[in-house]
């Protein structure tokens, strides 16, 4: 585990990463920079689908972020389960807007701090 003021998280549960990066800062980064482009291309697949009520797609847009959050340690991983419940059950979809709602706030959060943590990286290299 990395011992310096990049990897201080109280948004985000660095452990995963810092369990199987071995302090690599250029995997540390080029993880962080994949789930930036990643996670916003779903989140925006995510409330397309959730406003066509195409539950087919809500359900795959919260599959693949249930695990880039998992990876990524962000705490809303849990909603994001019972997101892909309903959606497979073809049911509640004001439950599911309720349930994103939440998603996104954390969503947020986390992209401000990976933001963070990418320039607290650049700024040690230079």
């Amino acid at each position: 585990m990395l011992h310096n003021n990049c990897f201080n998280s109280e948004v985000v549960d660095l452990g995963f990463l810092n369990e199987n990066l071995s302090g690599d800062v250029e995997q540390y980064s080029e993880m962080i920079s994949i789930f930036l482009i990643q996670s916003k291309e779903k989140i925006a697949t995510l409330k397309k689908a959730i406003s066509e009520e195409n539950f087919t797609l809500i359900k795959e847009a919260s599959h693949f972020l249930r695990s880039s959050f998992t990876i990524m340690g962000l705490k809303s991983k849990n909603l994001l389960d019972e997101i892909e419940t309903l959606s497979s059950e073809l049911k509640d979809i004001e439950k599911i807007k309720t349930l994103t709602n939440s998603v996104l706030v954390n969503y947020d959060e986390s992209v401000i701090e990976y933001e963070k943590i990418l320039s607290c990286f650049v700024k040690n290299n230079n």
